[in-house]
């Protein structure tokens, strides 16, 4: 299945539904701006290269604690 992540009409399509989505900057802090102003083929393409050769290593997951309706609250991980 992980070869399938790396092509580039996944990772194209994934890029797309972030940008219709107007997706917000992820915890490494790169919004899409950055990436329409640095090349989105180009950021593309530097992704499917790191994903083949295995040099890929995604950033730590962002923890908050949500409340919830009975009191307390629960974990949620934000990649």
């Amino acid at each position: 299945m992980f070869d399938r992540i790396w092509r580039s009409d996944v990772l194209w399509r994934a890029w797309e539904m972030v940008r219709e989505n107007g997706g917000s900057a992820g915890t490494d802090g790169i919004r899409i701006e950055d990436v329409e102003r640095a090349g989105s083929i180009r950021m593309l393409e530097e992704l499917a290269a790191e994903l083949r050769s295995g040099r890929y290593r995604p950033g730590p997951v962002r923890r908050v604690h949500i409340p919830k309706p009975q009191g307390g609250t629960r974990p949620l991980g934000i990649p």
